[in-house]
């Protein structure tokens, strides 16, 4: 399910999309680099904007400036090879690349390595914060990593933090509570993900004047559509043209963000 959310002069426009790539990559006058932020189901989004692009025959790469799920997969290269780069890309029409860490993620390869898949001038997706499995979080001062060519930054949000404390439910508790001038003891509403989504402590921060939109993610039952739907409506009135709340993005396996 991927819901669209726009401003127009007489009033919020709502649609159904068939992928977020047909509401994120709409010029195609040349390949992107998009970058995720924020929590929530991160890597499900990219795994998305992917497959899409697969389907449409176009390759793309998925990478990290911060740390990725690693994926048992043979179009996953662990290491820095041009040469095998371009091979997976030849044969599967997809890479997704970065270096093994201790925790058992996947790394950011070095910034010759970046310079290199930015030249192949193929869609770039980034995944440019790390939320340690939490649908929600305000960044600490050196986060989001944003690389320069960046066109796009999506933040993306969990809808299952609604009604949660901030304790339980937000990565880097205690930067969130004090964005939204709350303690980690209190839950969070609606309001909250507004203001997370708007500010330039949250999911605006080191946006600029690149293009900004935001994913409402895991809008799994009536309840939280319905959250959703209120939320999307707010923001899009807020002058964020690019909104939408989504579910099931991924096929039901392990959650990979």
């Amino acid at each position: 399910m991927i819901i669209s959310y726009r401003a127009d002069p007489a009033g919020v426009i709502r649609s159904a999309a068939s992928s977020l790539n047909e509401l994120f990559d709409r010029s195609r006058s040349h390949p992107p680099v998009i970058c995720t932020t924020g929590g929530g189901g991160k890597t499900t989004v990219l795994r998305h904007f992917q497959d899409q692009y697969l389907a449409e025959g176009c390759p793309s790469i998925v990478m990290t400036t911060t740390h990725i799920q690693d994926w048992d997969q043979p179009f996953c290269l662990r290491r820095e090879s041009r040469e095998e780069a371009g091979a997976i890309l030849e044969r599967f029409g997809r890479l997704w690349v970065g270096i093994p860490c201790e925790s058992g993620k996947l790394g950011p390869v070095s910034h010759d390595f970046y310079k290199y898949l930015k030249s192949l001038d193929l869609p770039l997706l980034i995944e440019a914060d790390g939320a340690k499995h939490q649908p929600v979080k305000a960044p600490r001062a050196s986060e989001p990593v944003i690389p320069a060519e960046t066109d796009r930054v999506l933040w993306v949000c969990g809808l299952d933090c609604l009604g949660k404390r901030i304790i339980d439910t937000a990565c880097r508790p205690e930067l969130t509570a004090a964005l939204l001038n709350k303690t980690v003891e209190d839950r969070l509403d609606r309001r909250d993900i507004v203001m997370l989504a708007l500010s330039d402590r949250g999911g605006r921060k080191g946006v600029g004047v690149r293009q900004y939109g935001v994913i409402l993610n895991k809008a799994d039952d009536a309840a939280l559509r319905e959250e959703g739907d209120a939320i999307a409506r707010d923001l899009a009135a807020s002058g964020v043209n690019d909104v939408c709340v989504t579910a099931d993005l991924a096929p039901r396996r392990e959650d990979l963000d």
